[in-house]
């Protein structure tokens, strides 16, 4: 060890563990207690966050449970910890039920998480400042860089501030960026992409209509089209089960209808031929970078887990199938208008903090209106409403429906009407015609 200049040691940085015991049980308890409390444990905190081993393995159990939609009670947790063969890691079933017990009161669980996080910061910085210094002593090429890369892990999850020069610099390069591709995720449809300018991250973009519009259709195909392009997609359904939504994929992608009274139609040799390229298509889709998540009831709180989960994964788009199937009631007494805001809200918010595009789906009133809540545009980056221009013959319906898509809110462009081809039976939209859009300046 090197000598200070008057031939002293250097002092030695003090390396007792820091740590709140207390707070830890605290708030693994409250999210045994309160599934509410447990919502907001996993969107502000991780496993290694926890300073006890055995609390970075309960609340990995919990993580799992909670994120698959489960119960986390006593025996729930329990069992999960056995199948992990970590229970008598994690203290065995005793110490378990002595977090509930240990819990002052499960409303507080964001102040343990604060605690614990905070805890964490301060022995991540101490760790950090050994490494500089070991490094430092050693020598080191360029240490201010090394230095501030190994202090970027302390905001590890938080939003970085930038100058207002990288700022402007950053928009300048948008621009030059501008006449050669297109900012966002292309939709495949090119009218649509030139108005918003395709499916930019950080931005929530919400799909409504009336049940039978397409909403469900329109985004599944916009998933598939990103996925195609290579971008990772994450469909979290609330209403279609996974062979549902693989269905409308498979039938878009393959452009056959999958409907019996088409199929039973069929010759024997057309059917065949059909059939293999069915076969082609679902090789082709299986090999794309889509992840299904069929999850009917999730909650607000399971929602952020689950796409921060895929976007630290590598998601760059996210389809939610739709937003007042989300449960949304973060306290008891939220009505429903305040239960639909919290979950818009939550998809905007974290299309920001993930630098996901997120397109969710949402129903409308018989007056057209956005159902339940006006937040959802008030949040929205963009929000495109369908409806139907042609009733058609519910016994002879149309091969091709026409779709009017009414951009009413457009953060970043123009609003406007323009007109798509609905092909139900294939589950594909098209453009009617590739020119001029009925637009208007904001």
């Amino acid at each position: 060890m090197y000598a200070n200049r008057n031939g002293t040691k250097p002092t030695q940085v003090d390396i007792t563990p820091i740590y709140n015991q207390e707070a830890e049980q605290a708030a693994l308890g409250a999210a045994i207690i309160d599934q509410e409390a447990l919502a907001v444990l996993a969107d502000m905190l991780k496993p290694e966050h926890f300073w006890e081993e055995r609390h970075q393995h309960i609340f990995e159990a919990m993580l799992a449970l909670f994120g698959r939609g489960c119960p986390v009670d006593l025996l729930s947790l329990s069992d999960e910890l056995r199948i992990r063969d970590r229970l008598e890691e994690a203290g065995g079933e005793p110490y378990i039920a002595e977090l509930c017990c240990v819990t002052p009161n499960a409303l507080n669980v964001q102040y343990y998480a604060e605690i614990v996080y905070r805890d964490w910061q301060r022995r991540t910085a101490v760790n950090i400042a050994q490494d500089i210094i070991e490094t430092a002593r050693r020598g080191h090429d360029d240490l201010p860089t090394y230095a501030a890369n190994r202090l970027s892990l302390l905001t590890t999850g938080k939003k970085q501030s930038v100058s207002l020069a990288d700022a402007l610099l950053h928009c300048i390069a948008d621009y030059d960026a501008a006449g050669e591709r297109l900012p966002g995720i292309p939709t495949g449809l090119s009218a649509l992409d030139r108005i918003l300018g395709g499916l930019c991250p950080g931005r929530l973009t919400v799909i409504a209509g009336k049940p039978g519009a397409g909403k469900t259709t329109l985004m599944l195909q916009m998933a598939l089209n990103a996925a195609r392009a290579g971008h990772p997609v994450l469909i979290v359904s609330c209403e279609m089960s996974e062979p549902e939504v693989c269905r409308v994929l498979l039938s878009r992608h393959a452009g056959i209808s999958l409907s019996p009274a088409d199929v039973l139609a069929l010759d024997d040799r057309t059917r065949a031929d059909q059939r293999r390229r069915l076969m082609d298509a679902a090789d082709q889709i299986a090999k794309m970078p889509i992840a299904i998540e069929y999850r009917p009831g999730i909650s607000v709180g399971q929602l952020r887990h689950l796409l921060r989960h895929h976007a630290q994964c590598g998601a760059k788009l996210a389809v939610v199938d739709y937003i007042q199937l989300v449960d949304g009631r973060i306290r008891r007494d939220q009505n429903r208008e305040q239960e639909v805001a919290e979950v818009a809200l939550a998809l905007k918010t974290l299309a920001g903090q993930l630098g996901l595009s997120i397109v969710a789906g949402s129903q409308v009133n018989d007056a057209g209106e956005v159902r339940e809540s006006r937040t959802i545009e008030q949040h929205a980056d963009a929000l495109l409403v369908l409806e139907r221009a042609d009733i058609g013959d519910l016994l002879n319906p149309p091969p091709i429906r026409t779709i009017e898509v009414q951009i009413r809110k457009n953060r970043h462009g123009a609003v406007g009407k323009m007109q798509l081809g609905f092909y139900a039976a294939k589950a594909s939209f098209a453009e009617v015609f590739d020119g001029p859009m009925d637009v208007r300046a904001k």
